[in-house]
Parts: C-alpha cells; structure tokens; sequence
C-alpha cells in the first residue's frame, strides 16, 4: 500500500494525523524528506554534516541519508531540523541526530559535530522512555515521551531547555514540572528559535526560554528557565488550541474552531495582524481579508515568517519576503495574510501539508509532490539549482520517487457518556485490507494498546474515501486513539494519534460570558451533564425575549455560542438557560 507523507516543520513536528512519514525544513538552509519506508532523503546547506550523508557536500536536489550505523534496521517517521542540525526520529522510539554540535545539540553526550546520524544517549532520563515526537529549536532539542512528559538537550543560555537552569547540556535533561505543568499532560511539543512550546491535553500552551519580544506569551518579556502559562485571559479566553508552531522569535496557535493567533516579534508583520507592533500577550491573526470565511488546519512557522493551510487546501502567508518566501511572486514583506500563488506549478493542486524554513517554505500535495520558495542559496528548494524564487517550484523527485499522502484526515469526537465518533477519509489507497481501530488511556504510562474494531478498505481507489467507527464503551477521561492500516499481503503501518476528552460535564452549568461588557459579541458558555431538551435566550431588561439562540436537544457536554448583538442598542441584557427543571440567569452589558 502506498503510504502518505506527513510534514514535520523545522521548528515543530506538527501532530497531524496521517499514516505519513515526513517533509519538512529547518531553520538553516536544508530540507528533509522521509519515505514510507524510513529512508530518509535531505538537501541544501551542508557545511557541519546537517545532510547526514556523511560527507559535508551541499545538495541542490535530494540525497539519502547515510544507514550503515545506528541508523541500520531503522524505520524513521518523524523528522525536524534545528539552524544546523536534524533530528530523527524511529518506529521504536529511539532519536537519533546529525550535524553540528558545539552546545551539545547532538544530545550524545558530547560536542563533536556528525556528518552521519548518532544515537541520543538514554543512558540517564531517556531511560526506559518511549518517544513519540520531536522538535528543534535554533541550537537545541526537544522530546515528548508517551507518559506526556518533556526532554531537552543542547543550548540553555534564555532557559530553552526548562529545567530551572541556564546550563548548556550534551544529553536530556528533564523539563521541569513542579509549576505550571504540574498535573499536566503534554501532547504536543514545538520549538522557536531560542524558546519552547508545549501543548497540555487540556488544550493550554505551555513556554520557556528567550522572552525580550514577548514570544512566551505570558504578559511579559522576562525570559524564563522554567515552564510559563501562555496568557487566557484575552483573546485565548474560551479557545481549545490543537497545534502550535514557532519562528525564531514568534509563535502560532491554531484553535480547534479553526482561527489562529500568534504572540512575540512583529517587526516584518509575521504575526499577521495589518500591523508591525510586537505583542507580549496573544492576538489574532486579521481574517479581514483573504482569510475571511476560511477555516485554518495546520499552522507552521519559519524564521521571521508564517504559513497557513485551509481546510480547502489553499496555503496563505505573511511576514517577512525578502528572498521571496511568502511566495506570492513579489518580494515585499506584508503582515496580513496572502495567498501563495498559484497561476504556476500548483495549479490544480490540493495542498494537504506546509512546512517553512528559517527563509525559505515547503508544502505537500495530495498527489504527492512536493513545492519549495523563498531563498535558495545553498539548494534548499531542492529543484536543481541555486537560484531564489518567490513562487513556487518543483522539489527533483526523480531519485527518489513520489510522495503519495493517503491519509488525510482522522478525528474523533466524544458525543456522549456512551460514544466516541471516529471519521477519517483517504485520498488514494493501494492494496488497502482495511483498519484496525486501537485505543489507549491517556493515563497509562505502558502505552499499551487494545484492538476494538476493524474496518475493511477499498483495495486500490484514486478518489477519497471516508471511513468511521463508533467506540461504544470508550474509557473515561483523555483517551487516545489510532489506527492501523493492513495491506492484503500483511504488511502494516501506523497513524499518528488523536486524543479526545470524553470526561462529560458533571452538572448543569452556565457560565460567565466572554467578553463582558461587550462590542457587538461575546460567547457564552454551557454545560449539561445528560441529554436535555435546551433553551438559551436572551431578554432586554424589561423581561422582553430579544433572541432564541438555542433550542434543541443535546447530549451531555460543553457547549458554546457566540452570541452576536450588532441590531440591538447599547444596555443590560440577561441570558438564560433552561434545561428540563434547570434554570440560570446572568446578565450581559452591550456598550456601543
């Protein structure tokens, strides 16, 4: 069976859910590729061995990775890049780097630079732990084991490693928990360029490190060796974030509603706000112009730049272009969202994955090809030459084949104390058998996985295809799930994970509005704690109804509604819920 390619930024290993290996760049001059079946393919900068060919000769179309040491029997599926190093990692857990190593980035214990991969040491707090993703920051490293817990090695001058010191390190250290993360469970980590980012199960972000431009997120530019919680109290109020990206001194957040905010350096507008003003606290990204009625899905970063995919496959960009890496065929910075161009080599194509260098981006179509542009000094776009460009190119896939993405969806949604919905959807399939539906409780520390369902391919199909299944005893709690896609022949691979909530609302509940007083909406917030015939109105302060927002039955959840006022005049309002023999009133304040 053909497998899909999932793109890995320099910056982050975004979690996307696909039976993809990766694409992806770094925050130096070079890219990478992984194949389904693990070999790995880089090219551009290669003066500190970065490529892993075990020479130190720079390439200006793909290359393999060199396999006869510690890479030998390796399957990889994951990869990111720091400034000059790259990160790798395996089916089993196992990391492993190659390219420069002065502050220790290598993490095995030492700081000799490697044209050819190394195994990182777990001699120490690797020790029995299971990594199930990686991140690179400027000049250090970072791993998320599948207990949810966080590893760093490399460079600490701001803290980036988050283990209370500012000690460089040549092996992991652990990031510490004893704050903020206390109690936390990290699902996803993403590096800038000299801070750290996780990501809680809860959907809370998590940083540390380098803070003089605000890009911890925490109403502050005070730099900090330890974690820091990103700021709610604003624009974030309310917000379940599902991924985060990073550049060397802002960072990206992507909500589950699909808008995205950003924090830190603004100085070239890579913050996507319509204006150049740093920000210390999250703001959001203007959706007044061509993101306006687009839902975001996945969110990268480069070095002074920021790449955006709809859920329609259109890629959009904004920051800084001096070598053309917003890809909208000028070179003048922006900050406000624009749309990458596509009058050339991605007409007709359907992008499913983005990635960006610290100059230069990278996408993925659903065809399996492969576009670069921005800055191409050392052949990092990969196209057979030198030459920058701010459109995109064609990546030479001749020595290595195409990239066909298969995957190109997988959710699951907790729908009541009873049900867990799983929906996925392939693009192209080839000898597809069919899926097993694997489960796991986040709190279990083993990782061990049970089979509760099988669904059977199509065989070989070109048009999408979509799957479900319905967990119907799910464990309570944070639970997890993938999948594992079969070929008639036996052979197998594996999804990444998604993760759902399925601890229900305890109690009727209604919530305090957010923003309140407001102009001209607020969100109000809702929970049930079984199926319930719902009303939510508001009435003005004479007890007159002004409007019905809900009525219907739902099952037990969270709810919310964003409650839009723009034809009432400025006063008191009231909202009430009622739910069978539940009700609650609050009031609201319109100011016009």
């Amino acid at each position: 069976m053909k497998k899909s390619y999932n793109i890995f930024i320099c910056l982050l290993l975004i979690p996307v859910i696909t039976f993809a290996q990766s694409i992806g760049t770094g925050f130096g001059d070079h890219s990478i590729v992984v194949k389904s079946d693990g070999t790995v393919y880089t090219w551009g900068y290669n003066y500190y061995g970065q490529l892993g060919t075990a020479n130190n000769t720079s390439s200006d179309v793909p290359v393999v990775v060199n396999t006869s040491g510690v890479l030998s029997g390796k399957t990889i599926t994951q990869v990111a890049a720091g400034s000059n190093h790259t990160i790798a990692l395996a089916s089993d857990g196992t990391v492993y780097t190659w390219g420069v190593n002065a502050v220790g980035q290598l993490g095995n214990g030492s700081v000799t630079d490697s044209n050819f991969p190394v195994a990182v040491d777990t001699s120490g707090v690797l020790s029995g732990k299971t990594i199930t993703q990686v991140a690179a920051g400027y000049y250090h490293s970072i791993a998320l084991a599948s207990d949810g817990t966080v590893y760093t090695w490399g460079r600490n001058n701001f803290g980036q490693l988050g283990n209370g010191n500012n000690t460089n390190s040549n092996v992991p250290v652990a990031v510490n928990t004893s704050g903020e993360l206390s109690g936390k469970t990290i699902i996803k980590v993403a590096s800038g360029g000299h801070h750290s980012i996780a990501l809680s199960s809860d959907g809370t972000v998590y940083t540390w490190g380098y803070n003089y431009n605000g890009q911890l997120g925490n109403g502050s530019v005070t730099d900090s060796n330890f974690p820091v919680a990103v700021d709610t109290s604003g624009v974030l109020s309310g917000k379940t974030i599902t991924q985060v990206a990073a550049g060397i001194e802002h960072t990206i957040a992507l909500a589950s509603d699909g808008t995205v905010y950003t924090w830190g350096r603004n100085i070239w507008g890579q913050l996507g706000t319509a204006n150049n003003t740093d920000s210390n606290l999250p703001v959001t990204v203007n959706t007044s112009g061509v993101l306006s009625g687009k839902a975001i899905t996945r969110v990268a970063a480069g070095g002074y730049h920021s790449v955006t995919l709809s859920s329609d496959g259109m890629v959009f960009t904004w920051g800084n272009n001096d070598y053309g890496q917003i890809g909208n065929a000028n070179n003048t910075s922006i900050n406000m969202p624009v749309l990458v161009n596509t009058s050339g080599v991605l007409s007709g194509k359907t992008i499913t994955r983005v990635a960006a260098g610290y100059s230069h981006s990278m996408v993925l179509a659903s065809d399996g090809t492969v576009f670069t542009w921005g800055n191409n000094d050392y052949g990092q776009l990969g196209n057979g030459s030198v030459t920058d460009s701010n459109v995109p190119v064609a990546v030479d896939q001749s020595g290595m084949g195409a990239l066909p993405v298969e995957l190109k969806t997988f959710t699951a949604t907790s729908t009541s104390s009873a049900t867990v919905v799983m929906n996925w959807q392939t693009t192209t399939e080839v000898n597809n058998y069919g899926f097993e539906i694997l489960r796991s409780a986040q709190n279990d520390k083993n990782e061990s996985w049970e089979k509760i369902g099988f669904v059977e391919g199509h065989g070989n199909s070109n048009s999408p295809k979509d799957y479900s299944f319905t967990d119907n005893t799910p464990h309570s709690g944070v639970v997890k799930y993938k999948l594992k896609q079969i070929d008639f022949d036996g052979t197998f691979s594996y999804s990444e994970e998604v993760t759902v909530n399925n601890e229900l609302a305890k109690s009727f509940k209604l919530f305090e509005p957010y923003p309140n007083p407001f102009n001209p909406s607020t969100t109000i917030k809702y929970s049930i704690p079984s199926v319930s015939n719902i009303s939510l109105k508001i009435y003005d302060i004479l007890g007159n109804e002004v409007a019905n927002l809900v009525k219907e039955k739902k099952d037990a959840g969270e709810y919310e509604f964003n409650f839009n006022a723009s034809n009432l005049a400025s006063g008191i309002y009231f909202y009430k819920l009622q739910a069978g023999s539940f009700s609650q009133t609050k009031k609201l304040m319109l100011l016009k």
